[in-house]
């Protein structure tokens, strides 16, 4: 087993209200477009339950064969401000990484300031690490184009 461990923070400013930038983050059928970090990638929610102790599962990965599930546990959610959650990615049976997300979500003159910081280990090496910070940093980029191109 190769372990390794990274940690990341994003900050993002967002032309739009925390409450909207919130419920775009949450909502089941926006985090459908905006996650997958790319055209050939897809990210189905399979179970969705925002709140303190509640579960998400997810899967996701090429659209040809999206093997990776992706369970989340919420700890604390402060609706619009703040969310702190725990992930697990698997493939099969085999966890292949672990991460503690925290989300802020600040109100600013311009919309809001989205600060994510996620520490992450890895349980097959350096690869699911670049992996989940690239995820994150290109689907973040998504929530933004989704949140600021909405009609």
């Amino acid at each position: 087993m190769s372990l390794g461990n990274d940690r990341f923070t994003l900050e993002r400013g967002i032309a739009a209200l925390p409450a909207a930038v919130w419920a775009a983050f949450f909502d089941p059928k926006a985090r459908a477009i905006w996650s997958p970090p790319s055209p050939d990638e897809v990210f189905e929610v399979l179970e969705h339950d925002p709140r303190d102790g509640g579960t998400g599962l997810h899967r996701c990965g090429p659209k040809s064969d999206p093997t990776y599930i992706v369970e989340t546990r919420y700890h604390k959610l402060d609706e619009p401000a703040a969310v702190s959650f725990t992930e697990i990615v698997r493939k099969g049976d085999t966890p292949l990484a672990a991460s503690q997300v925290s989300v802020v979500f600040a109100a600013t003159e311009a919309g809001t300031r989205l600060t994510l910081d996620v520490y992450t280990t890895s349980f097959v090496g350096d690869g699911m690490l670049a992996g989940t910070k690239g995820g994150w940093t290109t689907s973040i980029a998504n929530l933004i184009h989704h949140i600021e191109n909405a009609s």
